[in-house]
């Protein structure tokens, strides 16, 4: 039996990176008779982005679209036929979006898909200690122009969309888990799932050494694969890393000119195809106005002591039963509490450094006069 290992996690876990070493590398994943599909760039996209070919979220998403004929050069298309034509005895899928299909109440199609080809399924799943997260995740809605509040609003956000329930055991800031699916978490009916901590010491070395390994350690309980041993995955070709902003200047600008794209697509569905091109557009305008004025921008930081204190105790039973039953050790071993004195919050709605808030003022009509461009290609387009 073929074996499919689905990598997944919590957004803002490294997947982006991942994905990418994994495609630069497939050629030698391929002479042990590993799959990792490897797509080509989607035409069309405005404004072009890089990881598209490299991650497989947007061709397993096609397969909700039940009933719809499979265009051979989607994304889906590209995947199965690299499923039904080239010969392997694993396969790798990685997108953020399976950790919804895995752990949450919803769609089950890749997991059907999938045993429905005859795959043994197993999954690696990448978690986030939550004030961390949700700090990395605002920045994130931010510059993908889904977000133009506060920090404050948006915890709050997150926090009254979730099913807080005393037992459970994955901690997360989520809702509709499927509860059946953690009670072993080991074992469950759809296959066998690994849980790692994207904790620092899996992100100082980056997450493709802790990935090679784990892959590694799933092999040889499954009995397969036995070349690809860690003298060959020290061959591998290593990746360039992300140059993804998270600067405080570059947040506050997308959370502004985010407001356009609102304005401009206020009659059109939330799910729009020009607005979704639209909110792309926001961070590319953000990252051209900064550059074009050489300004330099510190990491965006929204926690303050108040603030992560609170978020930790919300989560502090959970978390301590999941760390316990699953890692047999504290979460706070892994995960230890942010020094103080990082704790600082230099978001703009707060901080009164005015270095930064002169930079934003100066960067503002540029970053405007960028999305305006933007969002007239799109509409001329569309």
């Amino acid at each position: 039996m073929k074996i499919a290992i689905l990598h997944c996690g919590q957004a803002k876990t490294g997947t982006s990176s991942l994905q990418r070493f994994l495609a630069e590398n497939a050629p030698v994943l391929a002479q042990h008779g590993i799959l990792d599909p490897t797509l080509t760039m989607r035409k069309g996209a405005a404004p072009p982005l890089p990881w598209v070919g490299f991650q497989h979220s947007p061709g397993l998403m096609q397969l909700e679209a039940q009933g719809q004929k499979v265009a051979p050069n989607s994304d889906l298309g590209q995947i199965t036929r690299q499923i039904d034509t080239v010969p392997h005895d694993v396969l790798i899928l990685s997108a953020e979006y399976l950790f919804f299909n895995l752990f949450y109440a919803g769609a089950n199609h890749p997991v059907t898909f999938l045993k429905d080809r005859g795959y043994r399924l197993e999954s690696i799943s990448y978690l986030r200690d939550q004030p961390d997260r949700l700090n990395s995740l605002y920045a994130q809605k931010c510059k993908t122009g889904q977000w133009q509040g506060g920090f404050d609003a948006f915890c709050a956000h997150r926090l009254r969309n979730s099913r807080h329930i005393p037992g459970e055991v994955l901690p997360i800031v989520a809702r509709g888990l499927h509860n059946d699916r953690l009670a072993f978490p080991d074992l469950n009916p759809w296959g066998r799932h690994t849980f790692r901590p994207f904790s620092a010491e899996v992100k100082a070395p980056g997450i493709e050494a802790d990935f090679l390994e784990t892959l590694r350690e799933i092999l040889s309980r499954n009995a397969v694969a036995p070349g690809l041993t860690k003298a060959v995955c020290d061959t591998f070709h290593p990746t360039a890393r992300s140059n993804d902003r998270d600067g405080t200047i570059l947040v506050a600008l997308c959370r502004q000119i985010g407001k356009m794209v609102v304005r401009r697509t206020a009659s059109q569905d939330r799910q729009s195809r020009q607005r979704q091109r639209g909110e792309r557009a926001v961070y590319p305008a953000a990252v051209a106005a900064l550059e074009a004025l050489g300004i330099a921008d510190p990491k965006f930081n929204g926690l303050t002591v108040a603030r992560e204190t609170s978020l930790r105790q919300v989560f502090a039973n959970t978390n301590e039963i999941f760390a316990r039953k699953v890692w047999g050790c504290s979460w706070a071993e892994l995960f230890p509490p942010i020094p103080s004195d990082r704790l600082i919050s230099n978001d703009l709605d707060e901080s009164s450094d005015l270095l930064l808030a002169e930079s934003y003022k100066e960067a503002l009509p540029v970053a405007r006069k960028e999305l305006r461009k933007a969002l007239d290609a799109i509409a001329e387009t569309s």
